[in-house]
């Protein structure tokens, strides 16, 4: 359900928290205490699952090699070639990540309730002889999405005359952790 009603999902969570914390606060005590303790456990599970990779790679290692020996067929040449192939493409798209440190310009907001999410993207270095430019580039055109998502609006700020036209959402007030409901 949140894929689909993601605002939904959010206020009908937060609704059961709150009345769980009403109606049997040992209850929610003890209900806070398994879900921080699940969160550990996927933590420790993702970090077995990364070790596992170097076991898998050792072993397939080991079975390319006794293939080879076993049937005279040259499979790790065949297995390098596709591993320096991927290695390529990675490296590409690596080099297309912007690098660390790189400035950013804001181009917008993801918002559901409250922004979520900040767009930005590289900014071109002005040469050191060229004056700073006064208004922000272009936005640059977004990425296609699926036909049936249309982007949404952000909520209209009343305008007051000594804020600034294009400033940046209010932050919003801190309220206690969401707890997911299991």
């Amino acid at each position: 359900m949140p894929y689909f009603l993601p605002k939904t999902s959010h206020n009908i969570r937060q609704y059961l928290s709150d009345v769980e914390d009403r109606i049997a606060p040992e209850f929610a005590a003890r209900h806070d205490q398994i879900m921080a303790t699940s969160e550990s456990h996927f933590g420790m599970l993702k970090e077995r699952v990364g070790g596992a990779s170097k076991e898998v790679e050792n072993w397939s290692k080991s079975a390319v090699e006794g293939i080879e020996r076993g049937t005279g067929l040259k499979v790790g040449d065949v297995v390098r070639r596709g591993q320096e192939a991927a290695g390529k493409v990675r490296n590409e798209l690596e080099a297309k990540v912007p690098a660390e440190g790189t400035k950013m310009e804001k181009v917008g907001y993801v918002v559901e309730q409250r922004p979520v999410a900040e767009l930005v993207r590289p900014v071109a270095a002005a040469p050191a002889s060229a004056p700073a430019k006064s208004a922000p580039a272009a936005p640059a055109p977004a990425a296609p999405s699926a036909p049936a998502a249309a982007p949404k609006a952000a909520p209209a700020a009343p305008s007051t005359p000594s804020a600034p036209a294009a400033s940046a959402p209010a932050p919003v007030e801190q309220k206690k952790p969401e707890r997911r409901l299991v």
